[in-house]
């Protein structure tokens, strides 16, 4: 037989006996070797056909050859994997089932395992199964209001409805009336009728829900636009009353870090109140509008959604008419405070007038104010500090009357602000000293910031503030601002004047058109190191600086100034070459005298004369 396999014999072999199944492992290997080496020297297909041949055999001493060593308990070798095709695997199945049964009597029989599988012939001997019914769909016609189901088999009932519909759809009139509406379920609780006051306009409340802010919230964080989690039965049950009337209102636009107000001026000046209109910050941006902002507004009654609880009506801003008297697009145009060119102050701002106190004509002389001058006014104690500011409103207000005059009193007595309410021509916005901290702060920022969207507008705007001394006090002694961490002398934090100056400073001419000037008064010789620091810390930021001496005051000597000490930075810029050199030697001439002497000698003078330029000429002649 190895002979065979060595030619490459295309006959099969023989089926092998018992004898030959009991063959050492080895055998099968050999053969197992040898076709697969000669098969590497023939064609494919011849080798193909020999695989296909003895493959059975093949596996049929293989399982021969477990049954024996199962028999014996000799474990079997691990035999190599062998690709057989799906026809080789069925014969082998076959060939495998009857070795077994010849071999090991406990098998079971064909007999047994054709009475455990039902033949073919036992399936068809069973009773068939009952036919299934057919689903028959009912037919739907409409019949008057409604839609009817009807039976396949009812034919009358189809033909009747078909003919009513085709009647209906040549004669619409035929038609039969609609269904009564459903009435709508009462409420679970009683739900209380809504006036007009109440309503809002739902497009009003569109521009609150499209902005991120909290706008709405007065300072609670309890306003949310987007949440709405209590019970809106009123509104689902009760038809909306008509929309509030929209109003026309002006006032200052007050923008802090959550909302912005619409602030009202009425005869306490800049005062809160709880009615006061709520602007959008959709609006704010959209129009470029800034803190202080003069606004002209159409606003309504809007009910704003609440986290908790009912709506809440509120006066909101729907729409923007004119802001600092421009159209919104032209204001919104214009180029904010810090991109502003400064220069020199000038032209020269006139206080003399028919009839003028002396006082507005010894400053034209001696300290001359021009159009955005930084001015300083260093007094004592009872040295008349509070009526020279009120005759320099008068003046400016007589010869020009175009110029916005700001009157701003910090931590004032009660009756000066009623005085100058009642007697000085200005927007006077005052804090007295029996209000509290906040308020000084907050009407110090807002005054300035009022005076500053003057001048982006292109106007030329007056600031007299009465005290910067006091202003340095509040911001001092505020928690908010005083936040340095140091503290210098006289009990003063290293960043309390840190807006104080920002806003003394503000004052400026800008090179595009406009003007902010600021006279304000400072405290000297009160007894206190910090008003003593603040002065210092301010001296010499102006640049005009008028002193006031309380030894002239005290012997009754008005204006109480100090000729000697007061001037003006670049007052060639402000006087003409002949007046600038006449009151050089004029100043020359006063060294020599002592303060009270000087100012009796020129009240003495001004009075002889009808105005400085008669006075200039007699003294210079």
């Amino acid at each position: 037989m190895a002979t065979k396999k060595k030619t490459g014999s295309k006959e099969p072999k023989p089926k092998a006996s018992k004898a030959a199944t009991a063959k050492p492992a080895t055998t099968p290997r050999k053969a197992k070797g040898s076709v697969t080496r000669a098969a590497k020297t023939k064609p494919a297909t011849k080798r193909a056909a020999k695989l296909t041949t003895k493959a059975p055999k093949k596996t049929v001493s293989a399982s021969k050859t477990k049954v024996s060593r199962a028999r014996t308990g000799t474990p079997a070798p691990k035999a190599k994997r062998t690709s057989v095709k799906k026809s080789a695997a069925s014969a082998l199945l076959s060939t495998v089932a009857e070795s077994v049964v010849a071999l090991d009597p406990t098998a079971p029989s064909q007999a047994a395992t054709e009475v455990a599988q039902p033949t073919t012939s036992a399936v068809d001997s069973l009773p068939p199964a009952e036919p299934t019914a057919p689903i028959v769909k009912p037919i739907f016609r409409r019949v008057g209001n409604a839609w009817m189901k009807f039976d396949p088999s009812d034919l009358d009932g189809i033909a009747k409805a078909d003919a009513e519909a085709a009647a209906i759809a040549a004669n619409p009139e035929l038609a039969p009336p609609p269904p009564p509406a459903p009435k709508r379920p009462e409420p679970r609780h009683q739900v209380q009728p809504r006036t007009q006051q109440q309503q809002q306009q739902r497009s009003a409340a569109a521009v609150l829900d499209d902005t991120p802010e909290q706008l709405g919230d007065e300072g609670d964080g309890d306003d949310q636009d987007d949440a709405q989690s209590w019970d809106d039965a009123a509104d689902r049950h009760h038809t909306p009353d008509p929309p509030a009337p929209i109003e026309q209102l002006s006032g200052v636009l007050d923008i802090s870090s959550h909302e912005a107000r619409l602030r009202q001026f009425g005869g306490n000046g800049w005062m809160p109140a709880h009615d006061e209109p709520q602007v959008p910050m959709e609006l704010v941006q959209r129009f470029n509008l800034r803190n202080g902002n003069q606004v002209t507004v159409n606003a309504q009654m809007v009910r704003v959604r609440k986290r908790r609880g009912p709506k809440k009506l509120r006066r909101m801003v729907v729409g923007v008419e004119s802001v600092e008297g421009l159209e919104p697009s032209v204001w919104a145009a214009r180029p904010p405070y810090g991109e502003l060119t400064s220069i020199d102050p000038q032209p020269r701002m006139h206080l003399e007038y028919r009839g003028c106190p002396p006082a507005c004509r010894l400053i034209d002389l001696f300290c001359p104010i021009g159009f955005g001058t930084r001015g300083l006014i260093v007094a004592p104690p009872k040295a008349g500090k509070t009526i020279l500011l009120q005759q320099i409103a008068h003046g400016i207000k007589h010869n020009h009357p175009q110029v916005e005059v700001i009157a701003l009193l910090i931590d004032e007595r009660p009756e000066e602000v009623t005085d100058f309410r009642r007697n000085v021509p200005a927007l006077v916005l005052a804090s007295s000293n029996d209000q509290d901290l906040e308020r000084h702060t907050q009407m110090g920022i807002m005054a300035i910031e009022r005076a500053r969207r003057l001048f982006e507008a292109g106007k030329d705007v007056v600031v007299l503030l009465d005290s910067l001394t006091r202003l340095g006090r509040a911001f001092n002694n505020n928690r908010r601002y005083s936040t340095g961490g140091r503290t210098m002398s006289g009990g003063l934090d290293s960043r309390a004047l840190e807006i104080p100056k920002q806003l003394f400073g503000a004052a400026r001419k800008a090179e595009e058109g406009g003007s902010l000037t600021i006279i304000a008064t400072c405290l000297v010789d009160t007894g206190s190191r910090a008003d003593q620091v603040i002065f210092e810390e301010f001296k010499g930021t102006g640049n005009m600086e008028l002193i006031l001496d309380r030894s002239i005051a005290e012997r009754r000597v008005y204006p109480a100034i100090n000729l000697a000490a007061s001037g003006t930075r670049k007052e060639h810029l402000l006087m003409g070459e002949r007046e600038l050199k006449t009151m050089t030697a004029l100043r020359r001439r006063l060294m020599s005298m002592p303060p009270f002497v000087q100012v009796e000698q020129l009240v003495a003078a001004v009075n002889r004369s009808p105005d400085n330029e008669t006075l200039v000429r007699g003294s210079g002649g």
